[in-house]
C-alpha cells in the first residue's frame, strides 16, 4: 500500500532516494571476552577460552583467579590483556592457566 505524498525513507537527490548506513568508523566496541565455546585468543602463548580458568596478576600486584569471560584482547596494547574484576577493567602483563605449574 503507497501513500500519495508519502515522504521518503531518507534524503533525496533529484528523485533518487539515499539510505546512509554508517558501517566503519566510529567508536570501538566495548571489550569482551571469547563469545561461545571453542572461540577464544591467544595471549602469551597461551590459548584464552571463555571456558577456561586463569590467574591474573593485577597492576597492585595481587593474582587472582578469573574466568575466560573476563579476560579480553587490549587493541591498544597487544602486549597486555583486560581483565574484568572486582568491578574494574585492569590492564594485565602476565596471564597463566589456573592450576598450571608457574614457568620460570
Amino acid at each position: 500500500v503507497s501513500v500519495a505524498g508519502a515522504a521518503p525513507s531518507g534524503p533525496s537527490v533529484g528523485g533518487i532516494d539515499i539510505d546512509i548506513g554508517l558501517t566503519a568508523g566510529g567508536a570501538a566496541p566495548a571489550p569482551s571476552g571469547p563469545s561461545g565455546p571453542g572461540s577464544g585468543f591467544v595471549f602469551n602463548g597461551i590459548m584464552i577460552t571463555s571456558s577456561g580458568s586463569y590467574v591474573a596478576v593485577l597492576p597492585s600486584g595481587a593474582s587472582v583467579t578469573v574466568s575466560g569471560y573476563a579476560i579480553s584482547p587490549n587493541p591498544s596494547n597487544p602486549s597486555s590483556v583486560l581483565v574484568s574484576y572486582g568491578g574494574s577493567v585492569h590492564v594485565v602483563f602476565s596471564v597463566s592457566v589456573a592450576g598450571a605449574a608457574p614457568s620460570g
